[in-house]
């Protein structure tokens, strides 16, 4: 391998049933280009104290439940900002995102109702 264990560092996790927990991540080091990295868990996100699932959550109710972004910001207690900024992200990297075994590019709704249903592999 061309990486190596580098430390570790603790981040919240993420939890809402205990936003106080956290979790320790693991970082390592390229021996090619010399600069670190860390591995997050699946549920986390680099920069971000939100879970993958939430965010992922927040983004369905957005496109294919059609909940407005003020009425999504009350019901999650999330900021309308926050919530504005994810919407934009999205949209700016749809067109990149491909589902395994899927050919194009999808709608938003189209692509977050397929994702919902996906089993891992």
């Amino acid at each position: 391998m061309h990486w190596i264990g580098w430390g570790s560092y603790s981040r919240y996790a993420g939890d809402p049933e205990d936003p106080s927990r956290r979790t320790a991540i693991s970082r390592r080091l390229c021996k090619i280009v010399e600069r670190t990295f860390s591995v997050l868990p699946d549920s986390l996100q680099p920069y971000s104290s939100v879970r993958t699932s939430l965010v992922l959550a927040w983004l369905h109710a957005l496109f294919v439940e059609r909940v407005g972004l003020n009425t999504l910001a009350r019901h999650a207690g999330a900021g309308r900002g926050v919530l504005r900024s994810l919407k934009a992200r999205f949209l700016r990297a749809l067109p990149k995102l491909r589902l395994p075994r899927r050919e194009g590019v999808l709608a938003p709704a189209a692509f977050l109702e397929r994702l919902s249903v996906m089993e891992p592999d």
